[in-house]
């Protein structure tokens, strides 16, 4: 008899741990397509995911408060938030986000072919801020970037980033760009998504991801961060960085997780001309 409740309080404890663990997915209100590569994090948690081709996800919020908040985001679409005890009220956990439409500025170059890199490069480096822990483990929604100060107004031609350690044979990644707000707290200014990929071997040279198209106008500093949005299996990747004793670079290790800084700083720089 004792024996049957120890097994039974097992079981009971095996249901709660994976009553914890929701999936669900994250659909488009018009039109109820999957909305792919959607962020879903606990604001203010290092806890989060990021949703796949299907729109498909699995959050784990084991140990999160009930009075916690859930913000759900996509470039294009509005954010949607809940309290994590209205999120397990759900019947099914489906999220429906509603399509977003930007105004894109209107925007005058000053001069001709007057490119000029802002930040700095990073060729080669002993120092290597990675993604994921030393055993391979990469997380979905891990961010890293650098502060980039660009003084004037300026429209960005171009992003290029240093690749300093790639054991996957090819490697998609998503590019954003954050702008400061007076309470320090940083806001994507992004109206289109940016993807961008690359092998193993073109690692030798720089990624370059040309964002003329995208029109993106920025003034003052801005955060510009690298996310690991798909899984690749276990693995390493990094980023080039140049040893210095401030803590330059910025990282977060999931969506909607606070922002924390370490020491070094990333081989990420642009080209852009200055605008009026």
């Amino acid at each position: 008899m004792k024996k049957i409740l120890l097994g039974t309080n097992l079981l009971f404890i095996l249901m709660a741990m994976n009553a914890q663990e929701f999936c669900g997915k994250v659909l488009s209100s018009n039109k109820k397509s999957p909305v792919e590569f959607a962020n879903i994090g606990i604001i203010g948690k290092n806890r989060g995911t990021v949703s796949d081709e299907k729109g498909k996800y699995t959050l784990n919020i084991k140990g999160i408060l009930d009075k916690d908040t859930i913000r759900i985001s996509k470039i294009g679409y509005k954010p949607v938030t809940m309290t994590v005890n209205q999120f397990k009220s759900l019947t099914v956990p489906d999220i429906y986000l509603s399509p977003q439409k930007y105004q894109l500025p209107e925007i005058k170059i000053i001069g001709k072919n007057k490119m000029k890199m802002y930040g700095e490069p990073v060729p080669t480096s002993k120092l290597n801020h990675v993604f994921g822990n030393s055993y391979g483990v990469l997380w979905l929604g891990q961010e890293l970037g650098s502060l980039i100060d660009v003084k004037k107004k300026v429209l960005i031609r171009e992003i290029n980033i240093n690749i300093g350690e790639c054991s996957f044979d090819s490697v998609q990644l998503r590019l954003n760009i954050y702008k400061a707000n007076k309470n320090g707290k940083f806001h994507n200014i992004l109206k289109e998504p940016i993807y961008f990929s690359f092998t193993k071997d073109e690692i030798k040279k720089v990624i370059a991801i040309n964002v003329t198209k995208d029109s993106i106008l920025i003034k003052n500093e801005v955060l510009i961060s690298v996310e690991y949005y798909k899984h690749l299996g276990k693995g390493h990747l990094g980023f080039f960085a140049k040893n210095t004793p401030f803590k330059e670079t910025f990282f977060r290790n999931s969506p909607e997780a606070p922002w924390k800084t370490s020491p070094g700083k990333l081989g990420l720089y642009l080209y852009g001309e200055v605008a009026k």
